[in-house]
């Protein structure tokens, strides 16, 4: 009597809620333009792309500039030039739609370890260095923001998710 079901990843509802359709090709096309060496940067967000393919850690030695934001290590990041590490589900707050599309709170159950950093607060720095404004202080601001630009979570935040979470605009809860 457990929840079972054939998307084993976690927020696959809300990735599609915010446009993301991907056809589990992209990597493909990904790995192919970074072994042609046209690719002077790439950032690989928690992911083993070497996991994917066996070519994969040649192609990504094509790469200038390989940078992997990641909570553990893998072959993708040994073969980083720059790895920063993220802090792991337990280590953040945030939000994710459930395979059901609730929009549910994540709250942290303790803090990041070491130098470990939200995904999003990383993105922040990076872009903040890069000569852009600084424009989040929290995951509240960030989830305020992708609430004012996209209609499925239009109205929300983190305060109206409640205990419950609430459905997708557009999409009713099973």
């Amino acid at each position: 009597k457990l929840l079972r079901c054939g998307d084993k990843h976690p927020n696959t509802a809300g990735a599609v809620a915010l446009g993301f359709r991907g056809n589990g090709t992209g990597w493909k096309r990904l790995l192919e333009r970074a072994a042609s060496g046209k690719m002077d940067l790439l950032v690989v967000v928690d992911h083993d792309l070497s996991r994917l393919h066996t070519a994969a850690l040649g192609a990504l030695r094509r790469v200038r500039d390989l940078v992997v934001l990641a909570s553990n290590d893998n072959g993708t990041a040994s073969s980083a030039s720059l790895v920063l590490p993220t802090a792991v589900f337990a280590e953040r707050d945030g939000v994710w739609v459930n395979q059901r599309g609730r929009v549910q709170r994540i709250r942290r159950a303790f803090p990041p370890l070491g130098q470990a950093r939200p995904e999003w607060w990383i993105w922040k720095e990076l872009l903040c260095r890069a000569g852009s404004p600084r424009l989040f202080r929290g995951e509240g601001e960030v989830f305020s923001a992708i609430a004012a630009a996209v209609s499925a979570f239009r109205c929300m935040t983190h305060e109206s998710l409640g205990p419950g979470g609430m459905p997708l605009r557009g999409r009713a809860s099973r």
